[in-house]
């Protein structure tokens, strides 16, 4: 694949993912909107309450539809979080600034193919299991908040894996075009205790990795990267030919050993409530 293929590759999976729950659940909603994709989970949460921008490239003719996304959640009195994928020629940041949105993170896109990737075993002594019940929804959303401890986002997070509810990740079938993915979550637990925790979402043939997750106190030990290789593991079982994810440049390092390439960056700008900014 050409470089525009493959950064389109990684945002396809990601709008996926952030959708299929959604897209499936009674209080959640997907809405499409001038060349944004946006989701709604009912929450007061940056996290969940997402927006994509599906065009090459945001330039001043891209206002109305950011605009139209924006209002949506100023009127629902939520925050959200708008996802840009990086080309040349951005002029995100005045665009964003203009309806009350804020730069708050550079992620970067990261493309594999499955025959060249270098899974490894997990540690022994990590018992990683799938996410099946309400009771390990929660236990997962619980792992998830405490990279959020001391804040608003925290409950948020925990709220939202309460009310995903486990017919969701069950079920085969969805709604509105979203049918055609699979999202697996996992803990990875040790002596009865979840330290780590790792999504797959699996969509036209790629692999998205997220959600890597481990808690505080047991860091640097091999967890999360242990988490990260099975996960790699059970994508190629599940014929994976691609794996995406978006990494923090504090984790190239991991992924590139395992063969994954830097393929651009992901901007992510917020929006909190109540912007005086919207005209």
């Amino acid at each position: 694949m050409n470089a525009l293929a493959v950064m389109n590759c990684v945002r396809d999976n990601f709008c996926r993912k952030i959708a299929w729950v959604a897209a499936r659940h009674p209080l959640m909603k997907v809405m499409h909107a001038k060349g944004c994709l946006a989701v709604d989970c009912g929450l007061v949460s940056g996290t969940f309450n997402s927006a994509v921008w599906l065009g090459e490239q945001v330039d001043a003719d891209s206002r109305e539809g950011v605009q139209v996304v924006a209002q949506y959640f100023e009127r629902e009195n939520r925050p959200v979080a708008f996802w840009v994928w990086d080309r040349p020629g951005l002029c995100a940041n005045s665009l964003f600034f203009s309806v009350g949105f804020v730069q708050t993170e550079v992620n970067i896109a990261m493309w594999a193919n499955a025959g060249f990737l270098q899974g490894k075993n997990a540690r022994s002594e990590l018992v990683i299991q799938p996410v099946r019940t309400l009771c390990e929804l929660v236990a997962y959303g619980e792992n998830l908040a405490s990279l959020f401890s001391g804040t608003a986002e925290e409950q948020a997070v925990r709220e939202y894996h309460a009310a995903m509810l486990p017919d969701i990740l069950l079920g085969e079938k969805g709604i509105q075009g979203y049918d055609d993915g699979c999202m697996r979550l996992y803990t990875g637990s040790v002596e009865g205790r979840i330290v780590t925790t790792g999504l797959l979402f699996l969509a036209g043939g790629t692999a998205g990795i997220y959600d890597i997750a481990t808690r505080e106190d047991a860091r640097r030990r091999g967890f999360g990267a242990a988490m990260f290789h099975f996960l790699l593991n059970e994508g190629k079982k599940a014929g994976a030919a691609n794996f995406v994810l978006q990494a923090s440049p504090d984790g190239l390092s991991i992924y590139k050993r395992a063969g994954f390439h830097t393929v651009g960056n992901v901007l992510v700008f917020e929006r909190r409530i109540c912007s005086s900014q919207l005209k």
